[in-house]
C-alpha cells in the first residue's frame, strides 16, 4: 500500500506538470495563430492607386 501511495502521488504531480505544459502551449498555439493572422492582414492589398 504504501508503495502504491507514492506511484498515486508521482502520477498526481505528473498530471498536474502535463496539464500546466498543456495550457502553455495552447496559448503558444493562440499567440502563433494571432501572429499569422496579423501577417495575412497586413499582406492584403489597400485602395490606395
Amino acid at each position: 500500500p504504501a508503495e502504491e501511495l507514492k506511484e498515486l502521488d508521482r502520477l498526481k504531480r505528473d498530471n498536474a506538470r502535463l496539464k500546466k505544459e498543456n495550457d502553455l502551449l495552447k496559448k503558444w498555439q493562440r499567440y502563433l495563430a494571432d501572429q499569422h493572422q496579423k501577417g495575412l492582414d497586413s499582406s492584403k492589398p489597400t485602395d490606395e492607386n
